[in-house]
């Protein structure tokens, strides 16, 4: 005699795919944090403890992993947060309990017009604000690889403050990913109703 399997209700259907969205979203964060973050441990380790040393190829080696599972998993991750992004916006525009009548007399929401506006309406994110502050970094991470590529010889003044040029730039932009871009990032996922 068979016995007939119970069919799971939709709630909880829903909630095991939610999980796995979930899991797999912030499995992508972590790891691109844990990556981000070792690259600049690397600097202060090759700075402190010298370029062949244990502590350097562990980091190395987290660093290496973290950032190629966040390839792997960051770009489903993303269509996942992107997708829970447009339900979350769908649903709160669905779920207002506005009268038609409120509707028609209701002013329509000022969008903006000129590129100054949408400039400044830019400024106000303050993710974007993140991003923008990381590009100096990224500009003296270009200096610096720039400056110690066209170095006459190894060991020279020009390869050292190229290098240097490098860590700060590599230190700075690790530092702003991790503590403000990506941070906010990960609680405007967190907070998305679903």
């Amino acid at each position: 005699m068979s016995v007939a399997k119970a069919a799971m209700p939709p709630p909880a259907l829903r909630f095991l795919a939610v999980a796995a969205a979930n899991t797999l979203i912030y499995a992508g964060y972590a790891m691109l944090w844990v990556g981000t973050a070792c690259n600049a441990f690397m600097v202060v380790a090759r700075r402190a403890f010298g370029e062949g040393s244990a502590v350097l190829s562990a980091v190395t080696t987290v660093a290496l992993y973290a950032l190629v599972g966040s390839g792997f998993l960051l770009p489903f991750s993303l269509m996942l947060a992107a997708a829970r992004s447009m339900a979350s916006d769908s649903d709160s525009d669905s779920n207002s309990n506005n009268t038609d009548v409120e509707q028609r007399t209701k002013e329509p929401a000022v969008r903006p017009r000129g590129p100054r506006q949408i400039l400044r309406q830019m400024l106000k994110d303050d993710a974007v604000v993140g991003v923008l502050l990381t590009l100096p970094f990224v500009l003296l991470i270009v200096a610096g690889v720039l400056v110690k590529g066209i170095s006459p010889a190894k060991e020279s003044e020009r390869e050292r403050v190229g290098s240097i040029l490098m860590d700060v730039g590599i230190v700075g932009f690790s530092t702003l990913q991790c503590f403000i871009v990506l941070p906010i990032t990960i609680l405007r996922t967190w907070r998305m109703i679903y």
